[in-house]
């Protein structure tokens, strides 16, 4: 009997050490990295745990929440939002948010994620119903930072901190979607137009200089044979008449005379080929010796080709450049497109139609708002400034693909206008040399009060075929200033940042086209004219 009495008493203390064994095991928690448990006593909050080992009170703590602290993401259906014009858009938004205190997490607000669902709807109808369609679309970056700023401060008090907000997709009624698709369209095959039409005008030029080159070789292979001719008719005459050394003094006669005419022609395009490509020859044996390698050059350019370009401007157009004012670059293509880093994206910017793609092209791609001037018949294809102000204006004049040129007294009038509303000029000089009319500028700056407001781009490819090597020059008067601010000093300091220069051998090259003997070839030269 004592004996079973003992084996009783031991088998309970035995359940009763695991039942406390399984107690203290329950009490121990391991908080995992990047979570956090919420701990109560009794009902009371008493402590947020953070990552590693801890114990609780049995039976009278309790773990109420675990909290996941990494960066989640939550995708939101689509939002019926209405624009300020009225329009009824479909609008997704995904927000990225972090839990950064996990009390405030629990105890701030009644499910936390709807929540912050409801509030990124009713946010993004406010800003929304404050914009306009067009500027619904092409604001997105505007609307992500508004909603991020709103949500991280409505969503403090529940310890959130909202990263990121992104709208995922936009979707326009089904009529704005046709309505879009059809400009486009229309868009597409207006620059299918205008590049059909510089191809057509390109092949024709072509087609005509095929023709004069053609007709000057048959003239000149005709203009030799008849001398070969007429030389040996006269040999013949020499030597029948007066013998062996009458002929050897007529040769060395003839000789010395067809230098003399050599000499005084005008230099062909062969000859300031030569001139071109032995410039490169020199610069490229400069660049392969030590004593006189070029390393990095100026940002502005060499002085040389700086000096030569001035001299030029000088000559033809009665215009002196500071050389400050003078940056050589790759191309005006480049520039052209470079020089919008200075402005805005909220510039309202005028463009001629047609007119070169890239004018078009880069302030589309930086959502800038675009007002067309149409260049027809009615107006000589030269579209005169509108009513309304604006804040960036291309001309170029001559023009691509019209050939049009303003006058004097119409670039009076952009340089005028430029100057009354503010506004920067870019003038796209790059077929100045095709200018024959003296009436018409080669540089906007024979125009009094252009330095003022007008940018000038200047290529070398179509007067002097330096399209493979790849060189032009900008001109930015050190008197242009917009608020106070010096647009020299901007464009220096972009072109020092993000430019690395044209190289020595290069601009070499592009010296000898400036040099007399090119100019004579490549230029009408015209009479110098005062400004208006």
């Amino acid at each position: 009997m004592d004996g079973m009495i003992i084996s009783g008493g031991l088998v309970v203390g035995v359940i009763i050490v695991v039942l406390v064994l399984i107690i203290l095991a329950s009490c121990i928690n391991i908080v995992p990295q990047a979570n956090a448990y919420i701990i109560e006593r009794l009902g009371a909050y008493i402590g947020t745990w953070s990552v590693g080992i801890h114990f609780k009170v049995p039976f009278l703590d309790r773990v109420v929440r675990r909290v996941n602290l990494k960066e989640q993401v939550m995708d939101f259906p689509p939002q019926p939002v209405i624009t300020k014009d009225n329009v009824t858009m479909q609008i997704d938004t995904v927000v990225f948010f972090q839990i950064t205190d996990p009390k405030l997490f629990t105890y701030g607000v009644e499910n936390p994620i709807m929540a912050i669902e409801n509030l990124t709807a009713t946010t993004l109808r406010n800003i929304i119903g404050d914009l306009e369609l067009d500027q619904t679309l092409t604001s997105r970056e505007t609307i992500n930072t508004h909603m991020r700023s709103n949500l991280d401060i409505a969503t403090d008090p529940w310890g959130i901190k909202v990263n990121r907000v992104e709208l995922k997709n936009i979707i326009p009624p089904r009529e704005i979607q046709d309505s879009m698709e059809k400009q486009m369209k229309a868009e597409r095959e207006r620059r299918e137009s205008i590049l059909r039409a510089e191809g057509e005008k390109k092949s024709t030029v072509l087609v005509a200089e095929g023709k004069k080159e053609s007709a000057i070789l048959e003239a000149e292979a005709e203009k030799e044979a008849a001398i070969l001719r007429a030389e040996a008719k006269k040999e013949a005459m020499i030597r029948e008449a007066e013998g062996r050394a009458q002929a050897i003094e007529a040769v060395q006669r003839a000789t010395a005379e067809g230098i003399r005419f050599l000499n005084e022609a005008d230099p062909s395009k062969a000859v300031l080929t030569i001139k071109s490509l032995e410039a490169f020859e020199k610069a490229a044996r400069e660049m392969g010796c030590a004593e006189t390698f070029h390393g990095y050059g100026p940002e502005q350019g060499y002085d040389f080709l700086r000096e030569r370009i001035r001299a030029y401007y000088r000559q033809n157009a009665g215009v002196d450049l500071d050389p400050q004012e003078i940056f050589i670059s790759d191309g005006a293509k480049s520039d052209l497109g470079n020089i919008l880093d200075l402005f805005d994206r909220d510039n309202r910017v005028l463009i001629p139609s047609p007119v070169y793609p890239v004018y078009v092209d880069t302030n589309v791609m930086a959502g800038r708002t675009i007002q067309y001037l149409e260049a027809s018949r009615d107006n000589g294809f030269l579209p005169m400034p509108p009513e309304e102000a604006a804040d960036i204006i291309y001309l170029c004049s001559p023009n691509n693909p019209t050939g049009a040129a303003y006058n004097r007294e119409q670039l009076k009038v952009w340089v005028e206008y430029a100057n009354r509303c503010g506004a920067v000029l870019l003038y796209d000089a790059a077929y100045e040399a095709f200018v024959t009319d003296p009436a018409c500028p080669r540089s906007i700056y024979e125009i009094k009060g252009a330095e003022t407001c007008a940018i000038e781009f200047c290529s070398l490819s179509k007067t002097a075929g330096f399209t493979g090597t790849r060189c032009g020059y900008t001109v930015v008067p050190l008197a242009l200033e917009r608020q106070g601010r010096s647009l020299h000093h901007f464009w220096l300091r972009r072109q020092t940042t993000k430019f690395n220069g044209v190289p020595y051998i290069v601009q070499r090259g592009a010296e000898a086209v400036f040099s007399p003997e090119a100019v004579s070839y490549t230029h009408l030269t015209l009479p110098t004219n005062s400004r208006v």
